[in-house]
């Protein structure tokens, strides 16, 4: 059996006291592995049975020899759903008296260090490359799995799949985007993708006006270009 890895991101923090936390962790985005997932073709049953989630994949079952065996490595419990377009993933976290590492990472996810996910899972059914430009040995060659059983998923560092973001976010975007173009009907939608959290509360309860606000979105292409010349700099 080859277990293969695909990644997403938080979706919603805890409120309160709980210790759950909801991840997108699989949508029908083209990843970097340039493969596709289609929801329909994920497996769950299984593994809504004895859902697990670890950290960066480290967990017994990808162990030949259970004396390697960490239960600690598991971090939480797991529950998979489908949901619109997205793969969505809940893990409970462990309490700190019986998982430090569990509550470091739970600290680390409310904190923002760490927002990635990775699925572990293992082709169930032979998939098929795409047409054009996405067959194999194309420009954009792209496999489509036909068939995937979710074995676990875990938090990780670095995402594949930038189609991946917080729920919240990913689920509200297209709502808040309208929200403001109807306060400012001359802000293009790229005008209003470059301004910030703080900018988007000021245009909806009022405190800023369109020249603020086409300013505020300048003012964001600048560091980005600044930051991405940076970059240029060190490479």
């Amino acid at each position: 059996m080859k277990t293969e890895y695909r990644f997403g991101e938080v979706r919603a923090l805890p409120e309160g006291e709980s210790r759950q936390v909801e991840f997108i962790i699989s949508s029908e985005k083209r990843d970097r592995h340039n493969t596709i997932l289609k929801l329909d073709n994920w497996e769950l049953e299984n593994y809504n049975k004895n859902g697990i989630v670890g950290f960066e994949h480290d967990l017994p079952i990808y162990d030949w020899f259970i004396t390697n065996a960490n239960p600690d490595r598991i971090i939480g419990k797991g529950k998979a759903f489908k949901e619109d377009k997205y793969l969505i993933g809940t893990v409970d976290f462990e309490p700190e008296d019986i998982n430090p590492l569990a509550e470091k990472v739970f600290r680390k996810v409310k904190h923002g260090t760490l927002k990635s996910t990775s699925v572990g899972f293992y082709e169930t059914k032979k998939g098929h490359y795409g047409e054009g430009d996405e067959a194999r040995g194309g420009k954009n060659e792209t496999y489509y799995y036909g068939g995937q059983e979710l074995l676990e998923f875990s938090i990780v560092s670095i995402p594949s799949n930038t189609d991946a973001t917080k729920r919240g976010v990913t689920k509200d975007i297209e709502l808040i985007s309208l929200m403001i173009q109807q306060k400012m009907p001359e802000l293009s939608l790229a005008d209003v993708r470059k301004l910030t959290v703080g900018d988007v509360l000021d245009i909806l309860e009022g405190r800023k006006n369109e020249a603020e606000a086409q300013k505020a979105a300048m003012e964001v292409t600048r560091r980005r270009l600044a930051y991405k010349t940076k970059l240029l700099e060190l490479i």
